[in-house]
């Protein structure tokens, strides 16, 4: 009887030691980064890039870090800017992250890349806003400015 039962506590803790593991390994890690893609663009939210040294470390009582690569999959654009945004519990206002304003964006090009964000561990939800123009035009003599276009990509995150 005392053999069976240390035997089933062994068995026990040996499942929740595993359990504890895991569930460790998930709060660090994105499992699959989140990828959306229209006509103009390709967005991925990952795992941070952390290659280089003095780069911010993700301290998960505070805030968890990502990745963002932005690729051109539609046609050359300009005027292109890149913004993210991080909603808030209980409020309607969305806090930014950055904004970059790029340029001229070539069709095919990596756009943007941030190789670590961080968002807080209270936001569940960050926003990717890019807006560009077309080409600028020539009528009579007077240059018109192309019209302007915005996309925006939400992403939900901190969601172990």
């Amino acid at each position: 009887m005392y053999r069976r039962i240390t035997c089933f506590m062994f068995v026990i803790f040996c499942l929740s030691f595993n359990l504890v593991n895991n569930v460790g390994a998930q709060t660090f890690k994105m499992l699959d980064p989140y990828i959306k893609n229209t006509e103009q663009w390709f967005v991925q939210v990952g795992n941070p890039i952390l290659d280089e040294e003095g780069m911010a470390k993700p301290n998960l009582d505070i805030a968890k870090m990502y990745s963002l690569v932005i690729r051109n999959t539609g046609e050359t654009l300009n005027n292109v800017i890149v913004e993210a945004y991080r909603n808030e519990p209980n409020s309607p206002t969305k806090y930014g992250l950055f904004s970059k304003p790029l340029g001229i964006v070539e069709h095919g090009k990596v756009a943007f890349q941030h190789k670590n964000f961080p968002v807080s561990v209270k936001s569940d939800q960050v926003d990717i806003v890019i807006s560009w123009e077309d080409s600028s035009t020539t009528k009579n003599g007077v240059k018109i400015q192309g019209r302007k276009y915005k996309q925006t990509f939400a992403f939900g995150v901190n969601r172990d």
